[in-house]
């Protein structure tokens, strides 16, 4: 092959790569896209306790009642059908008093909730204010003239997603 059909193959060869690697001014070769996310409100609960009454002097009995009441005001948004409220019952010191020492009854409206392994579920949370009595008996004798802390943890959760 001659040196001029050898360099024309190469000119053509190169001029068609350069076209095929090449845009036109109308080809759109890049693009962006957006969309726009709507971030929910949070899901929030707060909470209030007032004082306890109760604690009669007058009683006979080895036992004495207290009752409180607590208030959790839930934002949930259709998003949560439970709350599940944990007790904690302490002395003085911060000491968690022994279940003997003390029952515990946590109720919303005339319904006692239903307590597992401490903890104490309503499974009929609403959006607004849940308001709980507490029915706290002191059965302990020993602890006459102490002060006691009752302290609740709620947390709102979702026991059945489809609800």
């Amino acid at each position: 092959m001659k040196k001029s059909t050898i360099l024309g193959v190469l000119t053509a060869a190169a001029l068609i790569t350069t076209s095929a690697a090449t845009y036109a001014a109308w080809d759109q070769t890049k693009t962006d896209v957006d969309q726009q996310i709507d971030v929910r409100d949070r899901i929030t609960l707060t909470a209030t306790a007032d004082t306890f009454s109760g604690g009669n002097l007058e009683t006979v009995t080895d036992s004495i009642l207290y009752t409180g009441t607590y208030k959790f005001n839930a934002k949930t948004l259709g998003k949560v059908n439970a709350l599940k409220l944990t007790p904690t019952v302490k002395n003085s010191s911060g000491t968690a008093l022994e279940a003997s020492q003390y029952d515990l009854e946590i109720k919303k409206g005339d319904t006692a909730l239903t307590e597992t392994g401490g903890v104490y579920t309503d499974n009929s949370v609403i959006n607004g204010e849940n308001a709980y009595t507490v029915n706290l008996t002191i059965k302990d004798l020993n602890l006459a003239n102490t002060k006691i802390t009752v302290s609740i943890n709620g947390e709102l959760v979702q026991i059945n997603p489809d609800a």
